[in-house]
């Protein structure tokens, strides 16, 4: 539980560093929002879901998503400047957020499956 929080918050501190460089600063509290977003959507998904998961398979998941989600990001034709003249770009600022998210998404998810599998020790 301690690396995936761990790796989770390191995630989340260079994203916001990478995101002041590669878009603008104002940019960068995107990913404060959609980290809480993400932990907040997984512990909803998990109240709805009742099938059995095992926590390796979202941290398996995480680990393997990170770098590839963000070069995904990095890659479509999102031009802050842009934004106000051609109303595309808001979708595709959309489509970051959601791809910058998920990886929070899949740690919360894992902390919500170990939590509810050692209820006893938490």
């Amino acid at each position: 539980m301690f690396l995936v929080s761990s790796a989770a918050l390191m995630y989340e501190i260079s994203l916001s560093r990478l995101l002041a460089v590669e878009l603008w600063h104002h940019y960068a509290f995107l990913i404060i929002s959609g980290a809480l977003l993400g932990y907040g959507a997984a512990g909803a998904f998990r109240l709805a879901c009742s099938r059995s998961i095992h926590p390796l398979l979202p941290v398996l998941c995480f680990s393997l998503l990170l770098i590839p989600l963000f070069l995904l990001s990095s890659y479509l034709p999102f031009d802050p400047a842009l934004m106000a003249l051609d109303p595309l770009h808001g979708g595709w600022l959309l489509l970051i957020f959601l791809l910058l998210a998920f990886p929070f998404f899949l740690a919360g998810l894992t902390l919500n499956l170990l939590l509810e599998a050692y209820t006893e020790h938490a």
